[in-house]
């Protein structure tokens, strides 16, 4: 039941950050859409087809994308910092 429940918070989450990200034309909104909805996808595949995605090479793949989106989220914070200060 829990595993319902992620997919759908994933799904809403993503499809508010894409109608923030469009409506207020702002695209630093769009790489946590694309985020979430890639953990939506993940989660349903995991809830509805039953596919272990956590193990193996699917859940290398899982653990590289969240990785790269976090060192991005980073890099992104510390040049905001920079430019602030200035």
């Amino acid at each position: 039941m829990t595993e319902y429940i992620y997919v759908f918070l994933w799904a809403v989450l993503a499809l508010l950050c894409f109608v923030i990200a469009f409506k207020e034309k702002k695209l630093y909104a769009l790489a946590p859409a694309l985020v979430l909805a890639f953990m939506s996808v993940w989660y349903g595949l995991r809830a509805f087809a039953g596919i272990a995605v956590f193990s193996g090479t699917l859940g290398i793949i899982y653990r590289v994308v969240l990785g790269v989106f976090l060192a991005l989220c980073i890099v992104f914070y510390v040049i905001s910092r920079i430019r602030n200060k200035k």
